[in-house]
């Protein structure tokens, strides 16, 4: 399948039937959808929009969604040193290394599932007009965690296999399925239905999201590159600076997709957003 295919040109309005004897020559009033273009530039300036007026709500749900994670985390690196400097043997400390290590996996995927669905949430209702709190987000994720979750193991699967073939067909398969867990959360789906949404959604418009991501990806890196730079000048300023910026930023590129979901569906589908936003009550 190629990665991209140009998307099919606007419908034309459909003709009125002929007039009957004794019906008025008024015709009837139409309401059009203005539907958006979806480009690279669009989906950035937009996804940097959403970002900058929800950016405390953003990176609190980001922290409380990973607070668990971090002090699992924490735990692993209290333990796993000490049983080094202990002494103990591979033999006695591995099942607890291992069991460590697979509570943290178990413990990220739904986190990370939660985080991205209350994120879509966000996003959404925001565009929409509507502010939502860091609790409700939370809760909008939550409510689909597991089939986020599943749906976030089948996009990495099919996404490691297209980096075992090559690089190129990983990158592909990413941006072709980035709309997936944007479709779980609004409209429910399942995995392998919110895969084949994202498929069918992205077609025609790929090239664009793989830029938006692009450039987003850019301003994430001029961040992190400030704070490196800062570093030899003031470590505490370097620290500050990562906490306040550095990463409320790292949400920027979880943000783009649900950005390009509504977009792509106010665009291919003419659909309006507060029935997008709807759904959710």
């Amino acid at each position: 399948m190629p990665f991209d295919q140009p998307a099919a040109g606007p419908t034309p309005p459909a003709m009125p039937p002929p007039l009957q004897p004794g019906q008025s020559g008024q015709p009837l009033e139409t309401t059009l959808v203005a539907r958006p273009q979806v480009t690279a530039g669009s989906l950035a300036s937009r996804t940097m929009s959403v970002w900058w007026q929800n950016l405390w709500r953003f990176t609190g749900l980001m922290l409380l969604a990973l607070v668990p994670l971090v002090v699992v985390g924490i735990g692993a690196a209290i333990l796993i040193p000490s049983l080094v400097n202990r002494g103990a043997r591979f033999e006695d400390s591995a099942p607890l290394v291992f069991g460590l290590v697979a509570l943290v996996a178990v413990v990220a995927l739904p986190l990370a599932a939660i985080l991205l669905g209350g994120l879509s949430y966000g996003v959404v209702q925001h565009l929409a007009g509507r502010r939502v709190g860091i609790g409700a987000m939370l809760s909008q994720g939550g409510r689909r965690v597991w089939p986020l979750t599943a749906a976030i193991l089948l996009v990495m699967l099919a996404i490691l296999g297209g980096y075992i073939l090559l690089i190129v067909p990983g990158i592909m398969i990413a941006i072709a399925t980035s709309v997936a867990l944007p479709a779980v959360a609004v409209e429910g789906l399942g995995a392998t239905a919110a895969f084949r949404r994202s498929l069918e959604l992205t077609r025609g418009y790929r090239w664009s999201i793989f830029g938006g991501l692009f450039l987003v990806g850019l301003v994430q890196f001029g961040l992190n590159m400030v704070s490196q730079l800062t570093t030899l000048i003031h470590p505490l300023l370097a620290a500050i600076l990562v906490f306040v910026v550095v990463l409320p930023a790292s949400v920027l590129s979880w943000i783009l997709p649900a950005v390009a979901y509504h977009d792509l569906r106010v665009a291919k589908e003419g659909v309006d957003t507060s029935a997008l936003a709807k759904v959710f009550e």
